[in-house]
């Protein structure tokens, strides 16, 4: 099977899953909300609350990132996706800090969009103790993405994954890092990296000459 009918199938397939998880997930939600309404629930309610929001949130934030989709992105649902998906990360008490530079006109290309999200989903898993995560971002012709992680960086599984030249001993969290340079390779590009002990960054750039 050749290398784009791979990530297609991929895509189709968590398509399939990100849609079977959304109508419980949705019911979920709406009786948690029913149960707050009538008064019931209390700390347990809003303890359930909590995280149906939350696996609501990563689901929408998996179906753009990982999903079939031809639809291109709207640059400020891109970043309020973004934004939901790291609330309360590391953790609600001891959140990490998250900014987003954007210029340019038009919207995000599918693949595109994509990868910026990929990038930023590698990053945000460098640090799993939290810090800090800054995304630059230029739409149009001569487009770029660029994510950084500042803090103390864990990435070996995605970064021994992003050079892997094939399938062959990645791990789950690898295999996410592996499709990022899968979906860079279809966009004509390719990931440059340049990591450090406190600090990680994910550079890809395109222009037409």
């Amino acid at each position: 099977m050749a290398e784009d009918d791979t990530l297609r199938l991929a895509e189709l397939l968590c398509s399939r899953l990100c849609h079977d998880l959304a109508g419980p997930i949705g019911g979920a939600a709406a009786g948690v909300e029913l149960l707050g309404e009538e008064g019931g629930g209390g700390e347990i309610g809003a303890l359930l609350g909590a995280s149906v929001t939350t696996a609501a949130r990563h689901l929408n934030y998996y179906r753009r990132a990982f999903g079939k989709t031809t639809a291109p992105a709207n640059p400020a649902a891109l970043r309020r996706l973004a934004e939901e998906f790291l609330a309360g990360w590391p953790s609600p008490s001891a959140p990490g800090e998250f900014e987003w530079w954007e210029e340019g006109e038009g919207e995000w290309p599918p693949d595109q969009a994509k990868l910026v999200l990929n990038l930023l989903l590698i990053a945000r898993d460098a640090l799993p103790r939290g810090g800090r995560l800054d995304v630059r971002l230029r739409r149009g012709r001569q487009w770029s993405i660029e994510v950084a992680a500042t803090g103390r960086v864990m990435a070996g599984e995605a970064l021994e994954a992003l050079n892997a030249a094939g399938l062959d001993g990645l791990t789950p969290r690898g295999a996410q890092a592996y499709y990022a340079g899968l979906l860079a390779h279809r966009l004509g590009c390719r990931i440059e990296v340049t990591a450090t002990d406190d600090g990680l960054r994910l550079m890809v750039a395109h222009g037409e000459h």
